[in-house]
C-alpha cells in the first residue's frame, strides 16, 4: 500500500500537561492514537481525548519505570513494531513524558521511516520562567523533526559498507546510490558518489577487470582509478576527515593496492615478463574471497587455476613459454624453445606427455595442469617433483573434478576449500618466496562500521 493511503497511527509521550498532546491531536487527526504513559500520567489520557474530541482508536502501553530508558526503548519498540504490522502511516510526539521516555521513543524510532513531531513555541512569550519554562496553554506550536538517520542516510551507508565488507557490490551501491537520493547537503551527496566509485572499482577488480567501465563508455584501468580517487577526492576536506578520523586503515590499503594494480597491469593491457606475476597473488585473494563467503565451489575452481598458474609461470621462468603467445594472456609452450631445452630428450618426453600432434604447423603447443607439472618433472625441475611426490595434494584438486563446477556433482566443503587452499599458497611459496608480501598488497580494504 502506498504511504499517501495508508491510515495514521500517532504516538505520544505523556507527561504533566495535557494542552501539548491535544495540539497534536487536533493537528495530525489520528486514526488510531498510541499512548506511552506512566502509572501516574494515565489520567492525563483521558484528557487529551476529552479535550480533543477524539473518536479513533485509542490504545496505551504503560512504562513501569519512567526513569528508566531501557524499557521506554523497548516499550516504544514495541508499539512502533506492532503500527507498522497493522500497515499504519506511524507519527511520533515526543512533547510529554520524562526525559528517559523521550529519549527512549526517539532512539526507538531511528530508522524506521517515522514522521517526527514537537511542540514547542515560536515566541520567548509562549514559555513561562522568563521564556525558558514550558510552553504556555495557547502558545503552541507543532515543530516537525526530521529522522537524523534519514537525514543523513546513516542507515544506507552503514548497510552500504557492510555489503562492500562482505563483497556484495551490487547491494552495496544500491544502497548508497538510496543515500546519494536521500541526502540534501551538497558535500554528502558528493561523499555518497565517491563511496560508489570505490564500490565500482574494487567490483570491476573482483570479477577479474582490469579496466573500468565509464558511463560515457569509455575505459580507465582500475590503478588509474585508484590514483584519481587518493589525488583527487582526497582533496576535498569533508572526505579526508571522513576516511582519517575513522577509516584511516582503508585509506592505507588503497594506497597498497593502488601501487600492486600499477605493477600487475601493463600500459598496453598485455602482462609482460613482471607483470604476470602479480596474477598470482591476486588470485589466492579472490578465492579466499569465495571461502570467505561461503562459495566454496567457485573457491576450488579458481585454486585449481592457481595450481595450474604456478606450473605457467615456473615454465615461463625456464624461457618454454612463448612469448607473443602469453600476449594473449595463454601459456602456450614454444615449439622451439622446449627443443633447445631438452635437445636429446624431446622426443621421449613428448611421448611420456602423450603429445601425438607436436609436427603440426602450429609454432606452440598447450598442456594441462597435470602435464604441466610432468613436463617440469622431466626437466628435472625441483617443483615438478615435489608436485608428483605430493599425493595429498592431487587428492583434494581430484575432488575438485567431481565437483558441481567441473565434471560432477559433489558438493565442495568448506574443509575441502581450506586444505586446497593451503596447499595452493604453499605452491605459491615454493615459486614466490614472497608471495605473502603481494598478497597483502593486494588484500581489499575494509570499512570500520560505526554502530
Amino acid at each position: 500500500m502506498k504511504e499517501e493511503n495508508k491510515l495514521n497511527a500517532l504516538i505520544l509521550s505523556v507527561g504533566g500537561t495535557y494542552e501539548p498532546l491535544v495540539t497534536c491531536m487536533k493537528e495530525f487527526k489520528p486514526d488510531r492514537v498510541y499512548f506511552l504513559h506512566s502509572k501516574d500520567t494515565l489520567k492525563v489520557t483521558k484528557d487529551v481525548n476529552e479535550k480533543s474530541n477524539f473518536k479513533g482508536e485509542t490504545r496505551y502501553k504503560e512504562i513501569h519505570n519512567p526513569e528508566s530508558l531501557e524499557e521506554s526503548f523497548f516499550k516504544a519498540r514495541l508499539v512502533i513494531r506492532e503500527l507498522k504490522h497493522d500497515n499504519f502511516r506511524v507519527l511520533m510526539d515526543f512533547t510529554g513524558g520524562t526525559k528517559p521516555m523521550v529519549a527512549g521513543l526517539v532512539l526507538a524510532a531511528v530508522g524506521e521511516n517515522i514522521e517526527y513531531s514537537y511542540v514547542g513555541t515560536s515566541s520567548k512569550e509562549g514559555r513561562d520562567k522568563g521564556g525558558l519554562g514550558i510552553v504556555k496553554d495557547g502558545f503552541e506550536e507543532i515543530k516537525k523533526q526530521k529522522d537524523p538517520f534519514d537525514l543523513y542516510a546513516v542507515v544506507e551507508f552503514n548497510r552500504g559498507k557492510e555489503f562492500f565488507n562482505n563483497y556484495q557490490f551490487q547491494a552495496a551501491r544500491e544502497n548508497l546510490k538510496q543515500a546519494k537520493s536521500k541526502l540534501e547537503e551538497p558535500s554528502l551527496k558528493k561523499m555518497s558518489a565517491f563511496y560508489i566509485e570505490i564500490i565500482n572499482i574494487y567490483d570491476a577488480w573482483d570479477k577479474f577487470n582490469i579496466e573500468l567501465v565509464n558511463e560515457d563508455k569509455s575505459t580507465i584501468y582500475l590503478n588509474k582509478c585508484l590514483k584519481n580517487l587518493l589525488n583527487v577526492n582526497f582533496g576535498e576536506e569533508y572526505i579526508i576527515e571522513d576516511f582519517k578520523k575513522y577509516n584511516p586503515q582503508f585509506l592505507d590499503q588503497m594506497k597498497s593496492n593502488q601501487i600492486f594494480l600499477e605493477n600487475k597491469i601493463s600500459t598496453k593491457n598485455n602482462p609482460n615478463k613482471n607483470s604476470i606475476y602479480f596474477y598470482l597473488p591476486d588470485l589466492l585473494n579472490n578465492a579466499y574471497r569465495r571461502i570467505e563467503e561461503g562459495k566454496y565451489d567457485d573457491a576450488v575452481a579458481r585454486l585449481y587455476r592457481i595450481m595450474e598458474l604456478v606450473a605457467q609461470l615456473k615454465l615461463n621462468k625456464l624461457g618454454l613459454v612463448d612469448k607473443e603467445v602469453i600476449k594473449s594472456l595463454k601459456f602456450d609452450i614454444n615449439k622451439e624453445a622446449f627443443k633447445n631445452t631438452v635437445p636429446d630428450d624431446y622426443q621421449e618426453i613428448l611421448t611420456k606427455l602423450n603429445i601425438n600432434n607436436f609436427d603440426n604447423p602450429k609454432s606452440t603447443f598447450t598442456l594441462s595442469m597435470y602435464n604441466d607439472f610432468n613436463m617440469l618433472r622431466y626437466l628435472n625441475d625441483d617443483l615438478g617433483q615435489y608436485y608428483i611426490k605430493d599425493s595429498k595434494v592431487r587428492k583434494e584438486l581430484e575432488k575438485r573434478n567431481s565437483s558441481v563446477l567441473a565434471h560432477g556433482l559433489r558438493p565442495v566443503s568448506k574443509m575441502n576449500a581450506l586444505k586446497l587452499y593451503d596447499y595452493s599458497l604453499n605452491y605459491a611459496r615454493l615459486l614466490c618466496p614472497n608471495i605473502e608480501k603481494y598478497m597483502k598488497m593486494s588484500q581489499f580494504p575494509k570499512f570500520k562500521l560505526i554502530k
